[in-house]
C-alpha cells in the first residue's frame, strides 16, 4: 500500500467513527429512548396495567442509564471499547426480542434496567469521548452532525413502529425494533476504536502544539477548578431542568384548546427544531465560539416560552413557532454541554467529568418531568411552569457568562 493509500484510508476512518457514532446516537438516543413513548398505550392495554405504571420502566431506564455512565469510564479502562459496543448493541437487541413475549409488568421494569445499563455502553458517554479523541478541527460541527442523528431516526421510527402496532401488534414492533438496533449498531462496533493512536493516526485537524494544548486543561491552582466545576455544574442544572419541560409540550396545545392533530404538529415543530438546531449548533460553535452561541440559543429559547403564554391566552397559531424555539433546548443539553465540558476540563479528564456531568443532567432531567406534571396538577395549568422555565432560561444566560469570563482569564 503507498503512502497516498494510506492517506486515503486514514481520512475514511474519520468518516466512518464519526458515522458508526451517529448510528449510536440514533439507536440509543432515537429508538430506545424517543420512541418508547410509541408503545405506553398498546403494551399497557396488551398486559393490563395502567400507563403510569407501566412508565415506571422508562423511568428506571433513564435513571440506570445515568447513574452507569461513571461505571462505562472505568470499564473503558479495562476492556476494549468494541467489546463493550458489542456487547451492548447485542444486549439490548436481544432485550427487545424478549420483550415482545413478556406478559407482566416486572418483566417491563426489569428490561428497563437492562436496556438503561446496555444502552449507556455505546451511548451518549462514550460517543462524546469517541468524538473529543478522534476529532480536533471542526469539533463542534461534528458533533451537531452526529447528535443530530437522533432526532431523524426518531422522527423515521417513531411514526414507523406506530404503523406496525396498528397493523398488527406491539409484540411485533419489538421485534423489529431489536432487528434495526442490531443492524444499525452491531456492524460498526467491530471497526471502533477508542483513540486514533491506537491505529497509528492522530486526531483529524490536529497539529504538534494543538495536541499539547488541548491536552492540558488550564488550572490555575484548586480554587479556580471547583470554581469552573460549580459554574459548569449550574449550567448542566439550569439545562436539565428545562429540557425536563419539553415532553409536556403536547399537553400544552390540550390545555389551550387544541385538537389531537394540532398538539401533534406542536411536537413535529418541536422535532424539527431539535433537528436543524443541533446541525446549526455545531458551525456557530466552530466559528463564534461555544458560549456565545448557547447565549444565542438561549434566547431563542426565551423567545419561544413566550410564544408559548401567548398561546395559552388565546392565540393558538403561536404554539407552533414557539415548538419550533423551544426545541432548541435540545440542541444546548446534547450538544453544547459537551462541547463546554471538554473546553473546562480538558482532553485527559474529560472522560470522568463528563461521565458526572451527564448523570447530573439525566438524573435531573427524568425528575424535573415529573416535577412540571406535579406543577400542573396543583395549579390546573402550566403557566406557573412555563414562567419558572423563562426565570430558569436567564438564571442560564447568567451563568453562561460568568463561563465566558471565566475562560478570558484563561
Amino acid at each position: 500500500m503507498t503512502n497516498t493509500d494510506t492517506e486515503k484510508h486514514m481520512n475514511w476512518y474519520y468518516i466512518l467513527i464519526a458515522a458508526v457514532c451517529a448510528a449510536y446516537a440514533g439507536v440509543t438516543l432515537g429508538i430506545i429512548s424517543n420512541c418508547a413513548g410509541v408503545f405506553l398505550q398498546p403494551v399497557a392495554k396488551g398486559i393490563q396495567c395502567g400507563i403510569g405504571d407501566l412508565s415506571l420502566s422508562i423511568t428506571v431506564m433513564s435513571l440506570v442509564t445515568a447513574f452507569s455512565g461513571m461505571l462505562v469510564t472505568r470499564l473503558l479502562k479495562r476492556f476494549s471499547l468494541s467489546a463493550l459496543c458489542i456487547i451492548g448493541s447485542i444486549l439490548c437487541s436481544v432485550c427487545c426480542f424478549m420483550m415482545a413475549g413478556f406478559q407482566s409488568l416486572w418483566e417491563f421494569i426489569i428490561a428497563g434496567m437492562v436496556l438503561g445499563f446496555a444502552s449507556s455502553l455505546f451511548g451518549i458517554i462514550p460517543i462524546n469521548i469517541m468524538l473529543e479523541n478522534w476529532f480536533h478541527k471542526g469539533i463542534g460541527r461534528i458533533t451537531g452532525i452526529v447528535l443530530s442523528a437522533s432526532g431523524l431516526i426518531s422522527a423515521l421510527m417513531c411514526p414507523l413502529f406506530g404503523r406496525i402496532i396498528a397493523a398488527y401488534s406491539w409484540r411485533q414492533a419489538y421485534i423489529f425494533m431489536g432487528i434495526v438496533i442490531l443492524a444499525m449498531a452491531l456492524p460498526g462496533s467491530f471497526f471502533v476504536r477508542l483513540k486514533p493512536q491506537e491505529l497509528g493516526m492522530r486526531p483529524y485537524g490536529e497539529s504538534d502544539g494543538s495536541e499539547l494544548k488541548k491536552s492540558v486543561p488550564s488550572t490555575a491552582g484548586n480554587g479556580t477548578w471547583k470554581k469552573k466545576i460549580f459554574i459548569t455544574g449550574a449550567v448542566t442544572v439550569f439545562i436539565a431542568c428545562v429540557v425536563g419541560f419539553g415532553s409536556h409540550i403536547s399537553s400544552i396545545a390540550v390545555q389551550a384548546g387544541a385538537d389531537a392533530e394540532f398538539s401533534s404538529l406542536m411536537m413535529s415543530f418541536s422535532m424539527i427544531g431539535n433537528v436543524c438546531s443541533k446541525l446549526l449548533l455545531g458551525v456557530l460553535c466552530d466559528r463564534y465560539g461555544t458560549v456565545n452561541s448557547l447565549i444565542l440559543y438561549t434566547i431563542v429559547c426565551i423567545t419561544g416560552i413566550i410564544e408559548l403564554i401567548l398561546m395559552l391566552l388565546g392565540t393558538l397559531w403561536m404554539g407552533t413557532i414557539g415548538s419550533l424555539s423551544f426545541g432548541f433546548i435540545y440542541a444546548i443539553g446534547s450538544v453544547g454541554l459537551p462541547l463546554i465540558v471538554a473546553k473546562m476540563a480538558g482532553k485527559e479528564k474529560f472522560p470522568e467529568v463528563f461521565s458526572k456531568i451527564q448523570m447530573v443532567y439525566s438524573t435531573l432531567n427524568a425528575g424535573m418531568i415529573t416535577v412540571h406534571g406535579m406543577i400542573y396538577d396543583a395549579a390546573g395549568s402550566y403557566m406557573p411552569s412555563l414562567i419558572i422555565t423563562i426565570g430558569m432560561l436567564i438564571m442560564l444566560i447568567i451563568n453562561l457568562c460568568m463561563q465566558k469570563k471565566m475562560w478570558k482569564k484563561q
